[in-house]
């Protein structure tokens, strides 16, 4: 397992790469949505055009894009409506439903193969009807006609996969107990749905509490998160979840270790409403934080030493697209309607 000491020496390394490249930001034009993962972003504009800036991305030429790359347009990746991906794996949603990923190790999980290696896109049939989709480390899922989960992957944590653990991977799979799904999210080695009746649902890794239910016990078959109702949206981060109910409440829950819930504490096991984001007009996360926009246009970060307007980037915006990379770096829309990614 890699220390937190570790991981805080890399991410410090990323960081000040990052913040050089970052520091004037990068305008971006016509963005629909977007993802991040590591230390690269992806985009999708108005006319489903793919792209994607940032450092470490594997492309379908299997060249690799440098810290500071501009956006780049992805040949093959045209009539997208979703985006998702990890730090090694870029999917996107195509308008006819199939799914298209590309990356370092994409053709090793995508195809089951974990003995080979391929460049290029690869083409996924998760199943009739998709209109969602989310990545996590080794595997994805997407949300299928019916509300059902499909994933795919190698994952070496067989939970995630709505399987018992050990349990060995057959190609594209649908996750049991789930149905009327709108929307899917995932952590470190777990996930949750969000069901039409504004409940969630998770399963996985327990660790820190991220499924929700009240205890540390993970879960191969899906458990509802407790207290929940007319939820709207989650975020997942590495160990915690947030929710946003109809009336703009935040409710969070899993792991607490850098204030990611939004206040001193113990990890939680159910989720709790957040003072501090009560009312926030879009939230997001990231690894180990949560950042909001406030009704008002303010932006806020979880992480205890932030500054606003720190690294460049704006105090106010009109429209919050991501929490940021490493520490506070993100992608918003600002009241000039530029699209600015630090």
């Amino acid at each position: 397992m890699t220390s937190r000491f570790s991981r805080w020496l890399v991410a410090g390394i990323a960081l000040a790469a990052l913040s050089s490249a970052c520091a004037n930001g990068h305008r971006l034009s016509g963005v629909v949505r977007l993802a991040e993962a590591s230390s690269a972003r992806c985009y999708i504009d108005g006319a489903g055009q793919l792209s994607c800036l940032g450092g470490g991305i594997t492309l379908p030429d299997a060249t690799q894009t440098p810290t500071n790359a501009g956006p780049r347009p992805i040949t093959g990746m045209t009539g997208m409506v979703r985006v998702a991906m990890s730090r090694d794996t870029v999917c996107g949603l195509r308008n006819d439903g199939k799914v298209l990923c590309f990356g370092a190790e994409v053709s090793r999980w995508t195809l089951g193969d974990r003995a080979t290696l391929r460049a290029g896109i690869i083409e996924v049939d998760p199943g009739a009807g998709a209109t969602d989709i989310a990545v996590g480390d080794g595997m994805a899922c997407a949300v299928i006609s019916g509300g059902q989960v499909s994933c795919w992957g190698v994952s070496t944590n067989a939970a995630a996969f709505g399987r018992p653990m050990g349990a060995p991977t057959t190609g594209v799979e649908t996750v049991s107990g789930l149905s009327s799904v709108t929307q899917v999210a995932f952590g470190s080695g777990f996930a949750c749905a969000r069901i039409v009746d504004g409940t969630v649902s998770c399963w996985g890794s327990n660790f820190g509490g991220a499924l929700g239910d009240g205890t540390m016990n993970d879960a191969h078959l899906p458990v509802q998160a407790q207290g929940l109702r007319s939820v709207v949206s989650i975020v997942a981060g590495s160990r915690h979840v947030c929710a946003q109910r109809e009336d703009r409440s935040v409710w969070c829950w899993g792991g607490n270790d850098e204030q990611q819930l939004g206040s001193p504490g113990a990890a939680r096991s159910t989720p709790a409403a957040s003072e501090a984001m009560a009312g926030a007009a879009e939230v997001f996360t990231s690894y180990n934080a949560t950042c909001w926009r406030t009704a008002d246009g303010a932006l806020r970060h979880t992480d205890p030493t932030y500054q606003p307007g720190q690294f460049g980037a704006p105090t106010t915006a009109r429209r919050l697209l991501s929490c940021g990379l490493i520490s506070w770096m993100p992608c918003v829309e600002l009241n000039s309607g530029d699209v600015v990614c630090y």
